[in-house]
């Protein structure tokens, strides 16, 4: 139960991380470094939680007998595998000052864009998979 809880949490750290972010973006050439800093704790939370997603919850959801469980675990990693490599690559495009700074004119849109996805994938996770993945973490 407790890596269920971890994985909960880490919605809850994501949500905030990216919040503040866009806080910031309303000054971007000001706040880039605390931008490409919080792009990196983003990053350092999401590739943790994707762990002990593949590592405890896949596994769990897909060595029980139903089959909307397996099923739904196979959905959500192939959905993870998409959006997995957009995210290294808009990591990649945002982790350092001069990295914002030299996409000052996309940075906002952009980053907005990512947390949106981030955004619509964890909400997802929240009112579908989680509340149905709960019965097999314990």
């Amino acid at each position: 139960m407790r890596k269920f809880e971890q994985m909960k949490d880490a919605h809850r750290s994501l949500y905030t991380i990216m919040d503040e972010t866009e806080l910031l973006l309303d000054n971007l050439e000001a706040n880039s470094s605390l931008i490409a800093k919080n792009i990196s704790r983003l990053t350092g939370v999401l590739k943790i939680h994707l762990t002990n997603e593949d590592k405890f919850l896949y596994p769990a959801m897909k060595d029980t007998v139903d089959s909307k469980l397996k099923k739904l675990a196979t959905q959500y990693e192939i959905e993870m595998g998409k959006l997995g490599p957009e995210f290294l690559s808009f990591k990649d495009k945002y982790n350092t000052t001069s990295r914002v700074m030299s996409h000052s004119d996309t940075a906002k849109s952009e980053i907005k864009r990512m947390f949106k996805k981030v955004r619509v994938r964890m909400d997802k996770e929240d009112h579908e998979l989680y509340p149905l993945a709960e019965s097999v973490m314990k």
